[in-house]
């Protein structure tokens, strides 16, 4: 090769360093395997889910708490509405201070359902993977926010 102009000429590169300065190749991997699970399956899982967060409180960030817990009902275990509001209802509801009402729930629930953008299934992830534990670090820093 010349360089314009000059009349001098370059080198070609060794192939040892064209090799190097080529992008390593692509490789198809999924960041996360999803677990396929029957309905009563994701049920339990969901209900076990819901038994570890704490009851929302009025005025503590009950109503971002309990956005979260229908969020992770509906999207995170992919649940039907009527079946997550039930969970919501008769699990997490009865350690909520105060209450909420069943048109506040249902209301959760169906928005959850309609305007997240949360992919369905995030929490039916194997244990470790990157939304795993970010929804893990959300409930810890909710805490940490109501217990400070």
């Amino acid at each position: 090769m010349t360089v314009a102009g000059s009349g001098h000429s370059i080198a070609d590169a060794p192939a040892w360093l064209l090799e190097r300065s080529q992008p390593p190749p692509r490789v198809a991997t999924a960041p996360y395997l999803v677990v396929p699970l029957d309905l009563s399956r994701r049920v339990d899982r969901a209900r076990r889910y819901v038994s570890r967060v704490p009851g929302a409180v009025s005025g503590q960030g009950g109503h971002q708490t309990t956005w979260l817990v229908a969020l992770a009902l509906v999207r995170g275990f992919d649940l039907p509405t009527e079946v997550a509001y039930e969970l919501l209802a008769g699990d997490f509801n009865p350690r909520c201070e105060p209450p909420w009402s069943e048109r506040e729930l249902r209301h959760k629930v169906e928005s959850a359902a309609r305007d997240a953008t949360a992919e369905r299934g995030y929490l039916l992830r194997r244990k470790g993977s990157r939304i795993h534990l970010a929804c893990l670090q959300t409930w810890s820093n909710i805490k940490e926010r109501d217990d400070g």
